[in-house]
């Protein structure tokens, strides 16, 4: 009776501690598995970070594209503006001394 007490108080210290380990491997293989999931959860959010701000940067680059076209088409239409009007106000002034010219003609063939 004291050897089946003995033993089967040994064996219940073996259950009761490979319980506890199989607790600890557990626990282990939770702890491994959390972190293998927020390194793979981290680089999920820097490839998705990574990718807005590229994203970002490309429209606000495009913008600037845009913009510098739109500044480039106003400049030269200000200056086909600019010859055009010089073309007609020296038209004009070359009319004007022309008139000039006649009537300082007629002035001395008259005189």
């Amino acid at each position: 009776l004291i050897l089946t007490l003995i033993l089967t108080l040994i064996l219940i210290l073996i259950l009761i501690l490979t319980l506890i380990l199989t607790l600890t491997l557990i626990l282990i293989l939770i702890l491994i598995l959390t972190l293998i999931l927020t390194l793979i959860l981290t680089l999920i959010l820097t490839l998705i970070l990574t990718l807005i701000l590229t994203l970002i940067l490309t429209l606000i680059l495009i913008l600037i594209l845009i913009l510098t076209l739109i500044l480039t088409l106003i400049l030269t239409l200000a200056l086909i503006l600019t010859l055009i009007l010089t073309l007609i106000l020296t038209l004009i002034l070359t009319l004007i001394l022309i008139l000039i010219l006649i009537l300082t003609l007629i002035l001395t063939l008259i005189l």
